[in-house]
C-alpha cells in the first residue's frame, strides 16, 4: 500500500516545531549549566553567538512564512470579507442549511487559498 501524500504545509509545520524544540533544548537548564562549566571563553562565546543566531533565523523563517500569508491575505481580503458577510446573512436563517453550507464552503475555500501559501 502506498504512503499517504503529506502536504507541504504539514511538513513545514513539523520542521518549524522541530526547530522550536531544538531552540528550547539549546536554552535548557542542562545546556546552560554545561555552558557555565565551560572553561574555554572562545567556545563559550561561540556557543552563545550560534545559539542567538539559531533563534534569529527561526524568527526570520517564521516571519517569512507570515509575510507570504499576509501578502495572499491582502489580495484575497475583499473576497474573504464578502464571504464572511454572506455567512453572517446565511446564519440568520438557521433553517436554511444549504445556504449556510454553501457559504461555509466559499469562506473555507478562500481561507484555504491563503493558508496554502504558509
Amino acid at each position: 500500500m502506498s504512503e499517504p501524500i503529506v502536504s507541504l504545509q504539514v511538513v513545514r509545520e513539523e520542521l518549524l516545531d522541530d526547530i522550536r524544540n531544538k531552540e528550547l533544548q539549546l536554552n535548557s537548564a542542562e545546556i546552560q549549566l554545561s555552558l557555565e562549566r565551560e572553561t574555554d571563553p572562545a567556545k563559550k562565546s561561540s556557543f552563545i553567538q550560534e545559539r542567538q543566531q539559531f533563534t534569529v533565523y527561526r524568527v526570520k523563517l517564521e516571519n517569512a512564512i507570515l509575510e507570504k500569508i499576509a501578502s495572499k491575505l491582502n489580495s484575497l481580503e475583499p473576497d474573504l470579507k464578502e464571504g464572511l458577510n454572506d455567512l453572517d446573512v446565511a446564519l440568520q436563517d438557521v433553517n436554511n442549511t444549504v445556504a449556510i453550507l454553501n457559504t461555509v464552503k466559499l469562506v473555507t475555500s478562500i481561507v484555504a487559498q491563503i493558508v496554502k501559501f504558509a
